[in-house]
């Protein structure tokens, strides 16, 4: 069952991005990260503020990926799990909006997995992962 509640986030936009940035960057680094770049939110971003924030990463081929999706550590379970569910949803009505026919994400946590199906994606099993950063 998904998480009801009073809708108080926003997509990252000119005016929010700055402090919206300030904020996420700050989550992954009580969480351990080093350094987490603006272009990790350059998609279509959303963020209920002082809680969790994601992005839908459109292609050319009408495809978009949800990605880089992060939690406040220092927030309530009961309100990180209520926005999660709020951005889930959000990002995947703009894609309806946009036309996007397909969308995919990948994860190794089962509560990510639950999550998305509890959202209508379908688990297509596990899949190995690769990566490669240029310099």
């Amino acid at each position: 069952m998904l998480a009801e509640k009073i809708s108080t986030g926003h997509f990252l936009s000119a005016s929010t991005m700055e402090a919206d940035m300030t904020e996420i960057k700050h989550w992954w680094a009580l969480r351990g990260a080093k350094h987490v770049s603006d272009a990790a939110y350059a998609g279509i971003a959303y963020i209920d503020p002082s809680i969790a924030a994601g992005t839908l990463i459109p292609t050319a081929t009408n495809m978009a990926l949800l990605e880089s999706f992060i939690a406040n550590p220092q927030s309530d379970k009961n309100s990180r799990d209520s926005a999660l569910d709020e951005i889930v949803a959000a990002l995947l009505d703009k894609s309806a909006a946009l036309g996007i026919q397909k969308i995919l994400a990948f994860t190794s946590q089962k509560t990510i997995t639950d999550r998305a199906v509890a959202h209508g994606m379908k688990n297509v099993g596990q899949y190995t992962g690769l990566y490669k950063e240029n310099s």
